[in-house]
């Protein structure tokens, strides 16, 4: 579907929407780098907002497969979006993005991508971090939080154990736990550890250093596991 600033034109394709099996729509914004790709709102334009708006609205949105085609997040109709089953961050794919995408939509390709950023519900959602003082009261509702994403696979964790429950700078702490592919299909899944300390005596914006090293390089972990077969992970914390 490509949008139209029109709104009798889209009323005029709501009989054959009604009747597809499956509706894609892409929407995002233009190819850009540096300087020339500075915008002052985020919000998706607006004949993009009326075409979500009015996909939305038809009882076919309960089979549209919105892609998002953009370089960073623009902020979409929320009530509308929400009722696709299934949304697609593209980016921007290049002149060569169309045949991986075909074989997403297809099935041919089983996605594995987690979101690098937190995705704003709002144009103004700019305490959208996770660094800050835990003093802070910071007001957190994203659209789509940092990792977020899906497959045609299903993970399961269980088994999740520590070496010990006290970390002392001589004495690491190993994070172990089951890892089970237990969809019909193999899939890739990146797991992600957080830490953080209950309580600490200075402020963790005076030694940021630390607080970086505090993790080793294992807090991110990426493997592909055929359907059916576990996989043991462990992380240690020092």
């Amino acid at each position: 579907i490509a949008s139209t600033s029109c709104q009798d034109d889209m009323s005029s394709m709501a009989s054959p929407i009604s009747s597809s099996d499956v509706i894609i729509a892409c929407t995002g914004e233009n190819v850009y780098a540096e300087k020339p790709g500075d915008i002052r709102d985020l919000t998706l334009q607006k004949n993009q907002v009326e075409m979500l708006n009015f996909l939305g609205s038809l009882e076919s949105s309960s089979r549209t497969v919105l892609i998002l085609l953009e370089g960073r997040p623009r902020v979409l109709p929320i009530s509308q979006v929400e009722k696709f089953p299934a949304v697609i961050q593209g980016w921007l794919p290049g002149p060569h993005g169309g045949r991986p995408m075909a074989d997403i939509l297809l099935g041919n390709l089983n996605p594995s991508g987690k979101l690098p950023m937190t995705y704003p519900k709002f144009p103004g959602d700019f305490p959208n971090y996770y660094y800050h003082k835990c003093s802070e009261s910071i007001s957190f509702d994203p659209l789509w939080e940092f990792g977020k994403g899906l497959s045609y696979t299903n993970f399961v964790y269980s088994n999740l154990t520590l070496s010990d429950t006290v970390m002392t700078p001589e004495k690491p702490v190993t994070l172990r736990f089951k890892l089970k592919n237990s969809g019909n299909r193999s899939g890739k899944e990146t797991v992600l550890v957080y830490v953080s300390d209950l309580y600490r005596d200075r402020s963790s914006m005076g030694i940021t250093g630390k607080v970086h090293r505090s993790v080793q390089r294992k807090s991110c972990w990426s493997s592909r596991i055929r359907m059916g077969l576990v996989g043991i992970v462990f992380f240690v914390v020092s």
